[in-house]
């Protein structure tokens, strides 16, 4: 959908956001008479979430195309007590907290026929969607898969088959998996190449694009079959169309590498892993479920290759959150944690000696290195005591515990009004008040912003060099980071292929030389410098701006020592 005025190109960071992950206590609302509002804000089970994905777009788009409208059609669905909505790179999640006397599957039907009514005012290419009727976490399975004779690619293919073999189990709604590396097919253009002829990056993307239509993704849990390409038949695709015949082979170089994962996980002791959670429909038979879960894992751990290990924990996991300490190489901190947790699990005593345990680890999408993590230990034969040791040893080694999973002392407060910087600097605020509170053993504001780039398209210029807006699009996602082209069928495995300009890794100053040095081929003839195109600037952005009942919203987390009724009410009163 086109927009009057300059073009703004959002360059998502890498990874994924956690703000609405962290677990907290169910409260009932308690607004404070100040402006903005501070108040605590309940996390009820009877929930609606809706989805929405506008790939590209910058958060601040994301908020005001779809979040917004979309807020605005669903206040009026009957039942609905708050909209809490979330805008991030490339897309909105809205959730409806329902009054507990409302009928869900009334509110439903009644959601859908509002978003049907909100798709006139969303841009043409945004469909959303409602997400399933999930039953309690508590209520979910997890498992874990280990390997030590196989890379993290062939791990990660290895839980996605479990994956599709669950979600075809009856009242099973989600499987959500963590951990191994995705492989994907880089396809890596070289910039002189095409340049000598004469051959725009925008057409190379759109012939190979071409030739991996008719295989589509396929939905979890169908089978279908495609036909698979060799490396040498994808070197053969013809990516001009006119004159001498030009295939990929003559300007580009395919190779299959790890994405950044923006979830990762290893087992405390050991290596790399993949942490699966299972969830169940609230409405299904979530017994029946349970069992057919576990028979089918028990079933897929005997034909598992050699070296692999298949871990079901048998109860819900003690869950430690972790704040790790930001660096540059997450890999390095994944292990340095592991290696730390480990040493002290050993030395706590034979309270943990045969707990299975696992770190996993959430990456922002800020770029800067922040991290989430969590720690899950087989809570059979484990007592609270234990855990409270193993919190003061983690403590003193320098591991920062952020409490426990559902436990009480976790409290959320939400600071709302219209301007996102206020809601940020009173939120820092009250976490430097909190922390003065008796009872208060830690206070974090969440600001959620992040060093990112933005490009603002010169039109007048494009349209002068006889270029398009879309064109240069692709050639500056290209540039970038690369740009999507499909998905093929390779040796089995289906791949996500993406299209760069360049080989290996990039950092962000290498990232900002490669655009800078970018040349266009004009098809006029003559070459022009992607700078002379659009204004490249790095700036602070948000990464995700959260939204309560159609306002913005910063978050403070507070963890009290002993949640008293006495103690939050202190908390309340002083904020």
């Amino acid at each position: 959908m086109m927009r009057s005025g300059p073009r703004v190109l959002r360059l998502p960071s890498l990874a994924a956001l956690l703000l609405a992950c962290a677990p907290h206590r169910e409260e009932t609302p308690i607004a404070i008479a100040a402006a903005p509002i501070v108040e605590v804000v309940a996390r009820e089970r009877a929930t609606i979430e809706v989805f929405a994905e506008w790939p590209g777009q910058g958060v601040l788009e994301i908020e005001r195309s779809l979040a917004q409208p979309m807020e605005q059609a669903l206040r009026e669905v009957p039942g609905v007590k708050r909209i809490h909505s979330s805008a991030r790179v490339g897309r909105a999640t809205l959730v409806l907290t329902l009054d507990p006397r409302a009928e869900r599957r009334l509110s439903v039907a009644a959601v859908d026929d509002h978003l049907a009514l909100a798709r006139r005012s969303l841009p043409a290419d945004v469909f959303p969607s409602i997400g399933p009727d999930l039953a309690s976490p508590a209520s979910a399975l997890m498992f874990a898969l280990t390997s030590t004779t196989v890379d993290s690619m062939q791990l990660h293919r290895t839980a996605l088959a479990l994956r599709e073999a669950l979600v075809l189990i009856p009242d099973v709604a989600e499987v959500e998996i963590c951990g191994g590396r995705e492989p994907r097919l880089v396809v890596a253009l070289d910039p002189s190449r095409l340049s000598a002829l004469r051959l725009p990056i925008p057409a190379v993307v759109q012939a190979l694009a071409s030739s991996l239509s008719g295989e589509a993704g396929v939905p979890a849990g169908l089978f279908a079959v495609s036909p698979t390409r060799s490396m040498d038949e994808l070197m053969a695709v013809r990516v001009r169309q006119g004159g001498p015949p030009v295939a990929l082979r003559d300007v580009a170089s395919i190779s299959v590498e790890a994405a950044t994962p923006a979830c990762d996980a290893v087992r405390i002791g050991g290596g790399p892993a993949v942490v699966g959670l299972v969830r169940g429909r609230r409405d299904g038979d979530l017994q029946a479920m349970a069992t057919a879960v576990r028979s089918e894992l028990a079933a897929r751990r005997s034909g598992l290759a050699p070296g692999f290990t298949l871990d079901v924990f048998a109860a819900p996991p003690a869950r430690l959150l972790l704040d790790l300490p930001p660096h540059a190489d997450r890999g390095e901190v994944l292990g340095a944690m592991n290696r730390r947790i480990a040493g002290e699990l050993a030395a706590a005593g034979l309270g943990f000696a045969a707990s299975t345990g696992f770190l996993r680890v959430m990456m922002t999408p800020s770029g800067d290195g922040e991290l989430d993590g969590e720690l899950l230990l087989e809570s059979t034969g484990l007592a609270a005591a234990d855990l409270t040791a193993l919190e003061l040893r983690l403590t003193r080694s320098e591991v920062r515990v952020r409490g426990r999973q559902d436990h009480p002392s976790s409290l959320r407060f939400w600071i709302t009004g219209d301007e996102l910087e206020a809601n940020q600097r009173l939120a820092r605020e009250a976490a430097e008040l909190a922390e003065t509170v008796p009872g208060v053993v830690r206070a974090v504001a969440h600001d959620h912003l992040g060093i990112d780039y933005n490009a603002v398209i010169k039109r007048e210029r494009l349209a002068g060099f006889g270029l398009t807006a879309s064109e240069l699009l692709v050639t500056f996602a290209a540039a970038f980071d690369g740009t999507p082209a499909g998905q093929v069928q390779l040796d089995g495995s289906r791949l996500p292929v993406i299209v760069r300009v360049g080989s290996g890794a990039r950092g962000r100053l290498e990232q900002r030389a490669a655009l800078e040095a970018l040349e266009i081929d004009l098809p006029a003839g003559g070459k022009v410098r992607l700078t002379e195109l659009v204004d490249i600037n790095i700036g602070v952005e948000p990464t995700s701006i959260s939204r309560v009942d159609g306002r913005r919203a910063a978050s403070v987390d507070v963890t009290l020592a002993e949640p008293t009724p006495e103690r939050r009410a202190l908390l309340e009163r002083e904020l």
